[in-house]
């Protein structure tokens, strides 16, 4: 996975012009309150309507929709630890 902390293409920007950091790949982890919040927050459902369809890009959305909340602000960690990256193929390698 790779965190986009700015926009290196005119595709991964909303319709105004502003973007959510986000990352691209197979695997993003989010704690369980985090997601209880995304999935209750109205502005969730609406996410799409601002930009492409683009999975990595709303999930950047969503998560930073809850760092903005006006009623309670969440602080949000991004970790880009390399332990939590799997390749497959080392994988295999290593089981033959």
């Amino acid at each position: 996975s790779y965190l986009w902390e700015t926009a290196g293409y005119d595709q991964q920007k909303q319709f105004d012009g502003t973007f959510a950091p986000y990352f691209s790949g197979w695997l993003e982890i989010l704690s369980s309150d985090l997601v209880r919040d995304i999935a209750s927050d109205p502005d969730t459902l609406f996410t799409s309507m601002h930009m492409g369809y683009a999975e990595d890009l709303q999930m950047g959305k969503w998560v930073q929709n809850q760092a903005n909340r006006d009623d309670h602000p969440r602080q949000i960690k991004y970790v880009t630890d390399g332990s939590l990256i799997w390749n497959p193929s080392e994988t295999e390698s290593k089981e033959r």
